[in-house]
């Protein structure tokens, strides 16, 4: 199960007599809060995008003529070479942030 930014807003410590200052750590706790929030809209954001672009790269390449001479006459248009670097380029991202959305 992963965390979510109300599982971190929730937590208890228990107090001891030598412990942190609270209200530093909540403090603390609370900047966490609000970046793991946006880490997680914006992998939402990203996984979105990346579906949206790989529908897109999928019609492009449904609608595109496969025969070998036709290959070899046209070659990969500018916008399909765009969309797959820009679809590498999110994998790599959200390869990058995986570990942000994975239980601890």
């Amino acid at each position: 199960m992963m965390l979510t930014p109300d599982d971190i807003f929730e937590k208890e410590f228990k107090r001891s007599i030598r412990g942190y200052d609270i209200d530093e750590v909540n403090e603390f706790l609370d900047q966490v809060i609000q970046d793991y929030a946006k880490l997680m809209e914006e992998n939402q954001n990203l996984k979105r995008e990346n579906q949206q672009l790989r529908a897109q790269l999928s019609r492009q390449q449904y609608h595109t003529t496969n025969t070998p001479s036709q290959m070899a006459a046209n070659p990969i248009s500018e916008d399909k070479k765009i969309l797959e670097d820009i679809i590498r380029r999110i994998e790599k991202l959200e390869r990058k942030t995986k570990y942000l959305t994975e239980p601890l």
